[in-house]
């Protein structure tokens, strides 16, 4: 029969709070955007009704390499998708923060397109 189209998600939202002294740091979140709806993507095709906020937390060292980056969900989003985007905003590499470190907060939604 026809394949089915991929089920499609939404990330909403998705500003970086604080890292003022990050120079690229809202280009840099938004480039990983569209990571992040590729992860919830794939959770989306394993649970269609998974949907939820996101407040991801990153912490920038001093060279711009993300030091560590915690995802924490409400909602019924998977500890997969949650790994995926944790993995997806560890690989960024931002600008060296102005006082040798920076945490950024970046709160997003994810919903299945209607």
């Amino acid at each position: 029969g026809p394949d089915l189209p991929d089920p499609s998600g939404v990330v909403a939202g998705g500003g970086p709070q604080g890292g003022d002294g990050v120079a690229n740091a809202a280009r840099v979140v938004a480039g990983m955007q569209a990571g992040f709806r590729r992860c919830y993507q794939r959770s989306l095709a394993e649970d269609p009704n998974a949907s939820g906020g996101v407040r991801l937390e990153i912490r920038i060292g001093p060279d711009g390499d993300v030091t560590s980056a915690t995802a924490t969900p409400t909602g019924n989003l998977s500890k997969n998708a949650l790994a995926c985007i944790e993995a997806r905003a560890r690989a960024g590499v931002f600008a060296r923060p102005k006082g040798g470190s920076a945490t950024l907060v970046v709160p997003f939604t994810l919903e299945p397109a209607q």
